[in-house]
């Protein structure tokens, strides 16, 4: 018996993370991107993906393909390193001035991304996912690409 290919989600992609908005404000953006005329369809499937995770939880397989998705990112930003504008090293540093945080080279970088995804554990994501909460602090942002003119 064949498996049928699922249907394909609403939107372009989706992605999820914590923002240190302030030293003191942390909040939870959600990113979703879709087609032009489908904003509504794609943040009701991602935030249906967003309660699933929280739920359920993700599995080996899924977080395989993340990190590897990662790492080739990673890997890449290294490379493109002396091809890449200013202003990523302009929004470290005002995370640095604000947040107190770290500016590492791009060795570090590519080197502490590296190590904290090959250490990810589906555990490690289930109790991450279990604070993300829309009721604490969140934003939600749904961008609707333009049709072509």
């Amino acid at each position: 018996k064949k498996k049928s290919r699922p249907t394909p989600p609403p939107f372009f992609s989706a992605a999820c993370s914590m923002e240190e908005a302030t030293r003191t404000t942390s909040l939870f953006s959600v990113q979703i991107v879709c087609e032009e005329g489908k904003a509504m369809r794609g943040l009701e499937a991602g935030l249906r993906e967003l309660a699933r995770a929280r739920l359920h939880g993700f599995s080996p397989q899924e977080l395989r393909i993340a990190a590897a998705k990662q790492l080739a990112e990673a890997e890449q930003l290294f490379v493109e390193r002396d091809q890449t504008y200013c202003t990523s090293l302009r929004d470290e540093l005002v995370g640095h001035f604000l947040r107190g945080e770290l500016v590492v080279g791009a060795e570090e970088e590519a080197r502490l991304s590296k190590s904290c995804t090959e250490r990810m554990t589906c555990a490690d994501l289930h109790e991450y996912a279990d604070k993300l909460r829309i009721n604490r602090s969140c934003v939600i942002r749904a961008m609707e690409g333009r049709a072509a003119t």
